[in-house]
C-alpha cells in the first residue's frame, strides 16, 4: 500500500527546483526612494553613502546590526516559528490580510478501565480553523461506539464550546473539557462579577468560593456547594439553594 501511495504521488516529468527571489533591487523615483534602503544598497554596491542610486529593495528586510553589519530576513519566512495561527496578504484584496492555518488532528479514544487499555476508535484530519471546536459533534456521531448515559467525554480546551456540552448532556453524557479562557479578564474583581473562578467553579452570593458537591445525573450538571456552615433551619429556608450556576 505504501509504494501504491509514493507511486501515485510522485512527480511526473523532470520537475525543476522551485526558485525563490530573497534580495531583489528595482529602480524607483528619485523622490519614492528610502534613505535607509538607499544607504543599504550602496553598502552591498560598494560605494559611497551619498552614492547609493535612487533604488528599492524588495522581498527582503535589511537592518543594520551592532557592529555595523547588514542583517536581511526573508519575508517570506514567519517570524514567529511557534505560532500556530499566521496571516498573509489576502488573494482577493491586497490591502488586507488574512489567516493562515496549518491542519487540526482528531483522533478518538476508548478510555477501557475494566481491561486496562486506550483502543483507538476514531481518526480524522481537516483544514484547521479558528472555531476547531465546531469539528467534535460530526465525527463523535458516526463512530460505531454509541454515546451512552453517565459516559465521559475528555476533549482539550478547543471542544469548550456551549454546542458541544447541550449535544452530549441531551444523550446523558458529561462533558470534561479544558476550560478555553479566551479574551476573558480574569483578575479578581472580574471573575466576582461574572460569578465563577478561572476553573469554571461558582463563587457563592457572598463571594465565597464554592466547592464541588458530586454530579447531578437529573439536571445533568455538577453541584457544587458554598460550605458555610449554617444552622440546619437556615439551609432550609437560604434564598440561594438554587442558583443558575449551579450552587
Amino acid at each position: 500500500m505504501v509504494e501504491k501511495v509514493r507511486e501515485a504521488t510522485a512527480k511526473k516529468g523532470a520537475p525543476k527546483d522551485p526558485q525563490v527571489a530573497l534580495l531583489e533591487i528595482e529602480t524607483v523615483p528619485e523622490e519614492q526612494a528610502s534613505t535607509a534602503q538607499r544607504q543599504h544598497v550602496a553598502t552591498l554596491l560598494g560605494l559611497g553613502q551619498d552614492a547609493g542610486p535612487p533604488l528599492g529593495i524588495t522581498w527582503c528586510h535589511l537592518r543594520q546590526g551592532p557592529h555595523g553589519e547588514l542583517v536581511g530576513s526573508c519575508p517570506k519566512r514567519p517570524s514567529d516559528l511557534e505560532a500556530k495561527i499566521g496571516v498573509h496578504v489576502d488573494t482577493k484584496d491586497p490591502s488586507k490580510t488574512e489567516e493562515v492555518f496549518g491542519y487540526v488532528h482528531l483522533k478518538t479514544t476508548d478510555l477501557n478501565l475494566e481491561l486496562a487499555l486506550a483502543l483507538p476508535v476514531g481518526n480524522s484530519t481537516d483544514p484547521a480553523n479558528a472555531k476547531e471546536g465546531t469539528g467534535f459533534i460530526p465525527p463523535r456521531r458516526k463512530l460505531a461506539v454509541p454515546v451512552r448515559p453517565r459516559q465521559v467525554h475528555l476533549g482539550d480546551s478547543a471542544n469548550d464550546v456551549t454546542a458541544n456540552y447541550e449535544w452530549l448532556h441531551q444523550h446523558g453524557a458529561i462533558a470534561v473539557f479544558a476550560y478555553n479562557r479566551r479574551n476573558e479578564h480574569v483578575d479578581e474583581t472580574s471573575l466576582l462579577h461574572r460569578g465563577y473562578d478561572r476553573n469554571g467553579t461558582p463563587y457563592a452570593p457572598c463571594g465565597r468560593l464554592c466547592h464541588s458537591n458530586g454530579y447531578d445525573y437529573q439536571t445533568a450538571s455538577r453541584q457544587y456547594v458554598c460550605g458555610l456552615p449554617c444552622p440546619p433551619e437556615e439551609q432550609k429556608h437560604c434564598p440561594h439553594r438554587s442558583g443558575v450556576l449551579g450552587y
